[in-house]
């Protein structure tokens, strides 16, 4: 993800998107992160891993659009719907084995990060 990134320095929250879709290869259970949160149980040190994944992924986010998109709002606002698109789309890629609520989360992301006309 991180290489993605910084080799599109003009579309980076959208690299994190195509990392996700692209470069890890679809599961046909989608994600592996969420599915062992849901089987482990409570207090497994797993837990700790998966949430520091995720707060990465998310503060990420929140850091590119700041410094990419200023003008979008409120960065960490906008970074956690786009994270909830992202994790939804990659989520329900394991439920419906396609890629449409993923390319439909990618499509309003470029929305969220476009400003709007006064």
């Amino acid at each position: 993800m991180q290489r993605r990134v910084e080799a599109s320095p003009q579309a980076r929250a959208l690299a994190v998107w195509d990392s996700y879709t692209e470069d890890a290869g679809w599961s046909d259970r989608g994600c592996a992160f969420i599915n062992a949160a849901g089987d482990l149980p409570d207090g497994h040190p797993a837990h700790v891993v998966i949430r520091a994944h995720k707060a990465a992924v998310q503060d990420l986010l929140a850091d590119i659009i700041a410094v990419d998109h200023p003008a979008a709002g409120d960065a960490k606002r906008i970074a956690d719907q786009i994270f909830l698109l992202l994790e939804g789309g990659v989520t329900h890629r394991g439920i419906d084995g396609d890629d449409r609520l993923a390319l439909r989360g990618r499509a309003l992301t470029e929305r969220l990060l476009t400003p709007v006309a006064d």
